[in-house]
């Protein structure tokens, strides 16, 4: 079974998942797993969700946790493959996560990403912040420790000294 999974966060991609959802077949949309939805999400998926095919999950800090909170969402419902949807800035990062943690889990995927301001004005995310979070998903693939409890103390401390 296929579905999305949406790494939220803007409406450009909000809106490119829903109608992705609805691609192959008007009448039976894929289901969207939202995961980290920025403000005003639920509107601009509502009509996926009235066909009953959102999971919406706030649960998540990071790249790293969007993935280790919404796997078992994604084993329960039984998807075996995923249409990967971010920011085309965003998108290198996902994906080397996705690889790793998605795979070890027999879940394949593909990335569809999208064209945000970030990409359209030719940002590229710091190439640390790839490595990082290969070595953190590759932690989880072995221990399944996310660290989740340690990226709810520094995620919002570095958000408030930039």
């Amino acid at each position: 079974m296929s579905a999305i999974l949406l790494l939220g966060g803007d409406q450009e991609r909000d809106s490119f998942a829903a109608n992705l959802a609805y691609q192959q077949c008007a009448e039976c949309p894929l289901t969207v797993f939202a995961s980290s939805p920025g403000a005003g999400a639920e509107e601009r998926l509502a009509k996926v969700q009235a066909a009953g095919q959102l999971v919406l999950s706030h649960r998540a800090v990071d790249t790293v946790t969007n993935f280790s909170t919404m796997i078992p969402d994604l084993q329960n419902a039984g998807v075996t493959h995923v249409l990967l949807v971010t920011s085309a800035y965003h998108m290198p990062r996902a994906a080397a996560i996705a690889e790793i943690m998605l795979r070890s889990c027999k879940i394949t995927f593909e990335a569809w990403p999208v064209e945000c301001a970030s990409s359209r004005a030719g940002k590229r995310e710091p190439t640390w912040k790839t490595y990082r979070d290969v070595l953190r998903a590759r932690i989880w693939s072995i221990t399944g420790w996310d660290f989740l409890w340690l990226a709810r103390i520094l995620v919002p401390a570095a958000r408030c000294c930039r």
